[in-house]
């Protein structure tokens, strides 16, 4: 497994760690119908707290990214999450 340290900066991403502020972002890009029509998969049917909370724990035990468009400041729906290196 490859170590990268976080964040990576470059001209057009920034890839960091997911904060909690991406969550309620990440939900509202899950949820949206016209954004699921291009990336694929269904929308989430689970309530929006009960599918936060998860993600708030998902984020303390594994690895989470979140990959931001650097230009124009915006959360890109890309994240990825695995487990977590000690």
């Amino acid at each position: 497994m490859i170590d990268i340290s976080l964040p990576i900066i470059g001209k057009a991403i920034v890839i960091r760690e997911m904060r909690d502020e991406d969550i309620e972002l990440l939900y509202d890009l899950e949820t949206d119908n016209e954004v699921k029509r291009y990336v694929g998969g269904g929308t989430l049917s689970r309530p929006k707290q009960d599918w936060i909370e998860r993600m708030r724990q998902l984020r303390v035990e594994y690895a989470a990214q979140a990959v931001k468009d650097a230009s124009r400041r915006s959360f890109a729906p890309s994240p990825s999450v695995g487990p977590r290196q000690n």
